[in-house]
């Protein structure tokens, strides 16, 4: 019946240090572990303790709407960094600003690109981290939802030069307004007055719901019984869209995910077609709203994670394609 602490619920720092072990490479104390309300409370945590207005912060571009938006918020200095098939662009990122105080990445599964951070661009940034003695801040973004069965280690695995967020929204749901922050040991005692000072802490109830779910073995059945749906979901969108579009989309397949990108010619508004497709309910996104400096071309940002069926899958393209007809004979 008393307030929760703040650093989050014991038994599930313990829970989540032991998994990160065993599915990410991450060896850390559970008392390196911070639970907080999602991924922007995981951010915010990290800039209440050490964001300095005006600070450099090297941001992936295309880039993460919510990473975006509370850096600025913060007072941060955005220094975007563009991003090819290797991940981001270390070289070019050195150059823009050699020296930035952070560098906020997405290695396993980039947003909204889908790239996988090359083990050469890691070494790279991990040198230049080193050698400016500045802090990468890794957010496993989708890293549970990779379907070819080749999961990388974590970055935060290789370094202890690293702030590693994950988050339980995908995984289980965003109601839970639950993730995580693992804290390299040097920061350990400055990140704990800056959570006392700053978090209230989260639910205990919803914290000790999931730690029996992780203790019993129902998460990890539970990933690998996703991992297969989801799987098939997607297969089963792209060849949805495929039947009703044909070669208008140009689907770039990345290893994992919940979402696709369906690459368009350069001709098309992207921007437009989103909109035009939100209005109708469709949850789509454009790329090249994505961007702040790179040209990351044009495309759609599709999510499958919720089709139930190939019947309904397919319904769904039919309705799209009569959507984006409205917006083609609007415009005539």
């Amino acid at each position: 019946m008393s307030y929760p602490q703040s650093a989050g619920y014991p038994p599930l720092r313990e829970a989540i240090a032991a998994y990160l072990q065993l599915s990410r490479g991450i060896s850390c104390t559970p008392q390196q572990v911070f639970i907080t309300a999602g991924y922007r409370g995981a951010l915010n945590l990290i800039g209440r303790a050490l964001l300095k207005p005006q600070d450099q912060v090297w941001l992936e571009d295309p880039y993460f709407p919510p990473s975006y938006h509370l850096l600025t918020q913060m007072g941060a200095e955005i220094v975007p960094v563009p991003v090819d098939q290797n991940g981001i662009n270390v070289a070019i990122g050195k150059i823009l600003a050699p020296d930035a105080r952070f560098a906020l990445i997405t290695p396993a599964h980039q947003s909204p690109l889908g790239v996988t951070l090359s083990m050469a661009r890691k070494q790279a940034l991990l040198a230049w981290a080193e050698q400016n003695r500045a802090l990468i801040i890794e957010d496993d973004y989708d890293s549970e939802f990779l379907y070819d069965n080749r999961r990388q280690p974590a970055l935060a695995s290789l370094s202890d030069n690293i702030l590693y967020i994950g988050t339980f929204s995908k995984i289980l749901t965003p109601a839970l307004r639950l993730a995580y922050l693992v804290v390299p040991p040097d920061l350990l005692s400055h990140f704990n007055t800056t959570c006392h000072a700053w978090h209230d802490g989260s639910p205990l109830l919803q914290q000790a719901v999931v730690t029996d779910f992780m203790q019993e073995g129902h998460f990890s059945r539970h990933l690998r019984k996703m991992r297969a749906i989801y799987a098939q979901r997607k297969q089963m969108v792209i060849e949805s869209l495929d039947q009703v579009f044909g070669t208008r989309f140009q689907f770039d397949i990345s290893i994992g995910g919940l979402h696709l990108l369906a690459k368009l010619a350069q001709h098309e508004d992207d921007v437009t077609l989103a909109q035009q497709a939100r209005k109708d309910g469709f949850g789509i996104a454009a790329l090249s709203s994505r961007s702040l400096n790179a040209d990351c071309g044009k495309g759609l940002l599709f999510g499958f994670a919720n089709e139930p069926t190939p019947e309904a899958a397919l319904n769904h393209a039919k309705n799209l394609q009569k959507c984006l007809l409205q917006l083609t004979d609007a415009s005539r």
